[in-house]
């Protein structure tokens, strides 16, 4: 049974930087099964993703793409890098295009266009 959560769950009150939340992803320290994301330095549990929220964000891939498949990267639960110490996965987000589809690192703050979160 899923439970709705009126905020997120912080994981730690230890401050994270980008660089050791990277390593630790690197050394197999976090997983994606474990389900983080980065925010102001903390770690923080994702959401789960209701019936709702997943067909609003169809809806989002669908607008979007009829649009901007060929102009901008259409990105869904993909993580962004910011420079407050916080690399969350929003539910969308329009990126610059990137010749190696940002194989050498996420897109970053001046790639990005526009970020959607999906609040239920």
């Amino acid at each position: 049974m899923t439970q709705v959560l009126e905020s997120p769950i912080l994981v730690s009150d230890f401050e994270w930087t980008l660089t050791r939340y990277h390593e630790a992803i690197k050394n197999g320290t976090f997983t994606p099964a474990d389900k983080l994301e980065l925010l102001h330095g903390k770690l923080v549990k994702k959401m789960s993703i209701n019936p709702p929220h997943s067909s609003c964000l169809k809806k989002l891939n669908k607008f979007f793409n009829r649009r901007f498949l060929d102009v901008y990267e259409l990105m869904s639960e993909n993580p962004i890098t910011l420079t407050n110490n916080s690399e969350p996965e929003p539910d969308f987000a329009i990126v610059n295009l990137d010749k190696n589809d940002y194989q050498a690192g996420h897109p970053t703050a001046k790639d990005i266009h526009l970020v959607v979160e999906i609040a239920d």
